[in-house]
């Protein structure tokens, strides 16, 4: 056997899309090219990015046959531009979300133990409960057995009671 001795070890690389193809050292490669591999990462941890690994990624999503998604904006780009950004958040919703809630937390001690326990749990969602869980709470509550079914059962008359105490008919 005949041991092949190569002539350079040191391999020529190139930026992908230089049209001069200016040789670079593999550290100058690797110090130009990692801005572009890590935000290709962050596309791909994002969902956005779908190119196999030996795709060399320039990070010009515009054209790029493996982009997920259609054309999507920078939010920064967009602020630039002067376009408003509308906020899902809205504050009157918020505040009238608050005062319901407190109106229906205050009629509920008028409500019997096991039309509360419903009412927290689907109603007002305090806890994200199974009907199952939520008739053994109330059979923990009430020192006998509670079905599901049951519980099932109780839901919309618990609810109908609760607006009638509101002041909401329906």
């Amino acid at each position: 056997m005949k041991n092949h001795v190569n002539a350079s070890t040191e391999r020529t690389y190139y930026l992908p899309g230089d049209p001069n193809k200016t040789p670079l050292t593999h550290d100058e490669f690797n110090y130009l090219m990692r801005p572009f591999w890590q935000q290709r990462k962050a596309l791909q941890r994002a969902g956005e990015c779908n190119s196999p690994g030996w795709h060399v990624c320039a990070c010009d999503c515009a054209d790029c046959p493996y982009r997920r998604y259609g054309n999507t904006i920078d939010l920064d780009t967009l602020e630039d531009l002067g376009i408003e950004i509308a906020d899902p958040f809205n504050l009157e919703e918020d505040v009238a979300d608050r005062l319901f809630r407190q109106q229906l937390c205050r009629c509920l001690p008028q409500l019997d133990v096991i039309d509360q326990i419903i009412i927290r749990a689907y109603v007002l969602h305090d806890t994200e409960l199974t009907e199952r869980e939520c008739a053994a709470l109330i059979s923990k509550a009430i020192g006998r057995n509670y079905s599901h079914q049951a519980v099932h059962k109780r839901v919309p008359e618990a609810a109908k009671r609760l607006a009638k105490l509101v002041g909401y008919e329906y």
